[in-house]
């Protein structure tokens, strides 16, 4: 049954590495988030609590390209059969980079139009595989990110503002969403190591950029759009969903189908549009574009599932101030 759910997952990473959910995409210019098909092609076993699924390993040093920024690699006296390892480039220079790229690329000045204002906005990353950076505009402002989560705002006549976004150490940030929702700046945004990725989900405040929660919510890879009301969202991942507490940051319920935590539901929740509130209960719409999975229906007070038939009544895997959730 293993080999068959891994096999699954592959066939998925297949159909879905051009797959999009729903996210304005300033940079392209149009309402699309990309699914990197390395974060999809998991296997079933997942690695740690509601954080995130083992992944084929894909070496650094033979994928990784070296921004122009960092300078050139030495090749001489290397033969055709050696593989050199890049130099992973230093903090200083990631910064130089990032703030190159965003004062370079005029599409870094582009703001998202008002109209697309309760969407999440892909910024524009430096490259399509492995960004060193991300860049948006907003409110006159450039911002800027580096995949280690060091931010800067550009704003006219002053100096680069710095900010953080949280990303664990050893990993890199592979994408990069954000969306204005009163005084708060929410970034969503995925993390991966080659092997391990996660969603998350952080807010700032639009003045100081300073968090406002102590860490980022925190969900599986393939992070989906989510839905955010006037006290809570509604996060997504691969075969995971949750409510979260927008004071802060706590999962009010979380489900972790994972056969560990929770019993499997009998498909692959791989990826889910935006959820949407009915009548008491949460949908968590299936992405057709990935999945043939049902919808999954949730009573959105008490996280316990309704629909599909399969797990009805299945409870959720936490809930409050656990530590685990």
């Amino acid at each position: 049954m293993r080999a068959i759910v891994i096999a699954l997952c592959f066939a998925l990473a297949c159909r879905s590495e051009k797959a999009a959910t729903r996210v304005g995409d300033t940079a392209g210019g149009t309402s699309a988030m990309r699914v990197d098909a390395q974060l999809i092609a998991k296997s079933a076993g997942f690695s740690g609590f509601g954080d995130s699924a083992k992944i084929p390993a894909v070496p650094r040093e033979t994928t990784r390209t070296t921004d122009s920024a960092s300078g050139p690699i030495d090749t001489a006296g290397v033969s055709s059969t050696q593989v050199e390892t890049p130099r992973i480039p230093t903090p200083e220079e990631l910064r130089d980079s990032a703030l190159a790229f965003a004062r370079r690329e005029p599409g870094c000045a582009k703001a998202a139009p008002d109209s697309e204002a309760k969407y999440f906005h892909g910024a524009r990353p430096s490259r399509e595989f492995f960004p060193d950076s991300f860049c948006f505009g907003l409110g006159g402002s450039i911002y800027t990110v580096t995949s280690t989560g060091a931010g800067f705002r550009l704003s006219p006549g002053s100096e680069p503002y710095p900010f953080t976004i949280a990303v664990d150490t050893g990993f890199d940030m592979s994408f990069l969403a954000y969306r204005m929702i009163g005084r708060r700046l929410y970034f969503l945004y995925e993390i991966t190591d080659s092997e391990v990725g996660a969603g998350l989900l952080e807010p700032l405040d639009v003045s100081t950029l300073q968090p406002s929660w102590k860490g980022p919510a925190r969900v599986s890879f393939n992070v989906g759009d989510p839905l955010i009301t006037d006290s809570v969202a509604y996060m997504t991942g691969i075969n995971q969903v949750g409510k979260v507490r927008l004071s802060d940051g706590k999962f009010i319920w979380k489900h972790v189908f994972d056969g560990i935590h929770q019993q499997l539901p009998g498909m692959l929740f791989n990826a889910f549009d935006t959820p949407v509130l009915e009548n008491g209960l949460v949908r968590f719409g299936a992405d057709r574009s990935t999945s043939q999975a049902p919808d999954l229906l949730v009573d959105e007070r008490t996280g316990v599932v309704v629909s599909p038939d399969l797990i009805k009544g299945q409870k959720p895997a936490c809930t409050g101030d656990q530590p685990f959730c």
